[in-house]
């Protein structure tokens, strides 16, 4: 007798194992089927029963009968050379092909109900499908939606909802897949055209790569431009706490005539001819009155002095101010004070001059890169300042010379001179380079010396 032999039957579907049991079993549970093996009646056989739940039942059963294959048939014939057996299938019971039964039915019910959420899927996953293939035609900034030459504000918000769109996340609650695999890779494909995008944005100068992020450039080079708005704020100063005298504003301040200059001129002769250097007598005017022989007697009368203050130079009105690093003048204990139209100058200068002082000391060495990003962080704060503007373009123009780029250093200088037409290094920069073939940043460099 032939040893036992082990058949497998597998059934993907319910509707194959309901085929499997109504119309492949005869009468008396019987199987005719093909093996590749040769074998005798009454051989022991164990059929593997595979249902689509992946649950195997086993059958046990023995050969009942053997047709061989004809004689001289091979691997090309149409039976391949296998042996038809008919298998008894004892262990097929009633209570097995109704428990069988019973299962089909339970899964087409689940089936069932289930199809609403089957057909959503579906109609899903063939719309995300088209859409991919839709997008892989597609240039990067029409995957994004947004035009060919975008803002990094539109950038990013049209990154941030395709994000939202197409995010492997949206469709996890389907548990499909096929539906996964599609969003991730088209969460990919968008990813991909999102940061092309965003180099390119770089590389133009219109956005700042942050991270994953993108955001807008400076705002005082473009949208604050005061040649682009046609707007300008200049701004405020602290009020500057000195020994300044006040003076009634109401006596005005004339300069003498040229009598009166005459005249105090012949008296100073005079007294240097007789050795007398005191106070010279007065001397009487045409109008009856008495004519002034030094510049200090036409000045106007002190009214009300302000209180001396703590320090002999000047100094802002609190030690913690934004502008108590000024160079105002030595404090007490100095060697001298600060002389009051230099303070009032200083007074009335912008907040900015701190670091129109830095970018110049950095141009006067040479470091055209370090003065560009001083004055790139000051107009951050001051973006109104004109000469910071102008200096800015200044030290582009510097740079430009050192690469050899005489058509950049042109339009940078002529820009430092829109900014600021007062400029009288950028002036006389643009007018020595217009004149020479070959730029040089140590022309301006000598400038600022």
């Amino acid at each position: 007798m032939s040893a036992p032999r082990m058949l497998r039957v597998r059934c993907a579907t319910w509707e194959q194992l309901e085929a499997f049991y109504r119309r492949k079993l005869r009468r008396s549970g019987r199987l005719s089927m093909k093996v590749p093996f040769a074998c005798e009646v009454g051989t022991p056989v164990t059929l593997a029963l595979e249902l689509p739940n992946q649950i195997v039942v086993a059958i046990d059963g023995t050969v009942s009968s053997v047709t061989p294959p004809p004689a001289g048939a091979g691997a090309g014939d149409g039976d391949g050379g296998r042996t038809s057996i008919d298998v008894s299938l004892y262990g097929l019971t009633a209570e097995l092909l109704a428990r069988l039964e019973e299962m089909v039915v339970d899964a087409r019910a689940t089936l069932a109900a289930a199809d609403d959420g089957d057909d959503e899927e579906r109609r899903l996953l063939a719309a995300r499908e088209a859409e991919l293939r839709r997008q892989r035609q597609l240039a990067a900034h029409e995957i994004i939606g947004v035009p060919r030459d975008p803002s990094a504000v539109e950038l990013r918000a049209a990154w941030l909802a395709a994000a939202r769109r197409e995010h492997p996340d949206g469709v996890v609650r389907f548990g499909s897949p096929a539906l996964a695999a599609v969003a991730e890779e088209t969460m990919i494909l968008v990813a991909r055209a999102y940061e092309r995008m965003r180099a390119a944005l770089v590389a133009a100068g219109s956005g700042v790569a942050v991270g994953p992020a993108v955001r807008p450039p400076a705002s005082w080079s473009l949208a604050d431009d005061p040649l682009a708005s046609g707007f300008f704020a200049e701004a405020l100063t602290p009020p500057v706490e000195d020994g300044v005298e006040l003076v009634d504003a109401s006596l005005s301040h004339k300069l003498p005539s040229a009598e009166q200059l005459a005249t105090m001129a012949e008296g100073a002769a005079a007294r240097a001819a007789s050795g007398r250097v005191g106070a010279p007598p007065p001397a009487a005017g045409d109008d009856g009155g008495v004519t002034p022989s030094t510049l200090d007697e036409l000045l106007p009368p002190v009214v009300t002095p302000l209180p001396a203050p703590s320090s002999v130079g000047v100094r802002w009105t609190g030690p913690g101010d934004l502008f108590a690093d000024l160079d105002l003048g030595p404090v007490a204990g100095g060697e001298a004070p600060i002389a009051v139209e230099d303070s009032l100058a200083q007074g009335r200068s912008g907040p900015g001059d701190r670091f129109l002082r830095q970018i110049r000391s950095r141009l006067a060495a040479g470091d055209h890169g370090g003065a560009r990003e001083v004055a790139e962080a000051a107009l951050h704060v001051y973006g109104g300042d004109r000469r910071l503007r102008g200096l800015h373009h200044v030290a582009v123009a510097m740079a430009a010379c050192a690469r050899d780029d005489r058509g950049a250093a042109l339009a940078a200088l002529e820009a430092a001179l829109a900014h600021d037409p007062s400029c009288l290094e950028a002036a006389t920069a643009l007018e020595q380079l217009r004149r020479s073939v070959a730029p040089a940043a140590a022309v301006i460099q000598r400038l600022f010396s």
